[in-house]
């Protein structure tokens, strides 16, 4: 599991600059559309992002804990979004010093952020290689079901079990 978990660093460092630049866009551009002002950061897009992300990786890491894990199996998924939001300093940081300061101005009409968002996109490509490489090794571990039927008093009765991957 542990490949796994890295692979999600990295995909929480992407959603971290997405995040970022995308208010830093939002306060130099023009807003004003049909004599409306457009709010500068859209909540919602971000709000439906995270839902679809961190939910699925919760469900993840608590369905293939053993029992007694659960607890910090969460806390393992929170960890990887808490170390992508650092990861992603890093990586401006990183990224700066390298290539001369694609980003150093924090001016968007002179910084080479998409030069930037480039360089992302080719390591989430990389990353998401990776985590089909992982993924494809990975067993899911294996879960018992039962499966019950009421009776005519309301009582449940077992009718079969079997076990599922």
């Amino acid at each position: 599991m542990l490949p796994i978990i890295l692979s999600t660093v990295f995909m929480n460092t992407c959603l971290a600059q997405l995040q970022t630049f995308t208010i830093q866009q939002s306060t130099t551009m023009d807003r004003n559309f049909l004599g409306f002002q457009i709010p500068g950061f859209q909540y919602s897009i971000f709000g439906a992002a995270d839902m679809f992300t961190l939910v699925g990786l919760l469900e993840f890491f608590y369905s293939e804990s053993s029992a007694g894990m659960k607890a910090l199996s969460t806390a393992i998924s929170w960890t990887s979004l808490a170390f992508g939001y650092f990861l992603s300093t890093v990586v401006v940081e990183v990224v700066n010093k390298v290539s001369g300061g694609w980003l150093e101005s924090n001016n968007l009409n002179r910084d080479k952020l998409n030069y930037f968002y480039w360089l992302l996109s080719a390591l989430s490509v990389v990353n998401l290689g990776a985590y089909l490489l992982c993924a494809s090794w990975y067993r899911y571990k294996e879960v018992e079901v039962v499966v019950a039927a009421r009776e005519g008093d309301g009582r449940e009765k077992r009718v079969g079990e079997f076990v599922g991957v």
